[in-house]
């Protein structure tokens, strides 16, 4: 471990004020590089896990955190314990909703347009088109057309990275990113989640 890590740990367990924001700063990073890369978890599913494993590493005031006893690097031992919190949350979450592919990001759901709609559907559907490519339009045009495989045409992330001669990994990062750009966008927009209005 590096003598910047020893302190930031040791400024932790001493309960400094500026040790957790520099604690979060300094581990994001890793932390969702492996949920999001070798996890292929969706951002939300991102977060519910990085925010378990912080409460596992602090809880009874630093509890984890005092067991690691400076035993090789503690980056390694936090990417230890946020693979075991992740391993547990895919396995609750295949046996509760059967997903056949663990490895597919699913923060928006597809957009299923109705074949028939009425008029007052069709106007509605039309804004909302209008609001979508509004908002893509903030992506580089790359990420604007990976979006639409995924989400428009329903591609799965191993069909992108063969047409698109990319490898799965940068698809996936490329989807988070846009992703969150889109979200947002459709948030500021419309004040709502954007996954109920694209349902």
């Amino acid at each position: 471990m590096d003598d910047e890590e020893s302190e930031l740990i040791q400024a932790l367990l001493r309960g400094d004020v500026e040790a957790p924001r520099a604690f979060l700063q300094r581990y994001s990073r890793l932390a969702y590089a492996i949920l999001l890369r070798e996890f292929w978890l969706s951002r939300p599913e991102a977060d519910d896990c990085f925010q378990t494993t912080l409460e596992r590493l602090v809880e009874d005031n630093y509890g984890r955190i005092r067991l690691w006893r400076n035993q090789g690097p503690f980056h390694s031992y936090f990417a230890q314990t946020l693979r075991n919190v992740a391993r547990n949350f895919l396995r609750q979450r295949h046996r509760t909703d059967g997903r056949e592919e663990p490895h597919e990001l699913g923060d928006l759901e597809p957009f299923h347009p109705d074949p028939n709609p009425g008029p007052e559907r069709r106007t509605l559907l039309a804004e909302l088109r209008t609001l979508l490519d509004a908002c893509l339009q903030r992506l580089t045009d790359r990420a604007a057309h990976v979006y639409r495989l995924r989400y428009i045409n329903e591609k799965s992330y191993r069909e992108i990275a063969h047409d698109e001669g990319m490898g799965i990994g940068n698809v996936g990062m490329m989807l988070t990113r846009a992703e969150r750009e889109v979200r947002d966008c459709l948030t500021r927009r419309m004040g709502e989640s954007p996954s109920r209005i694209l349902l």
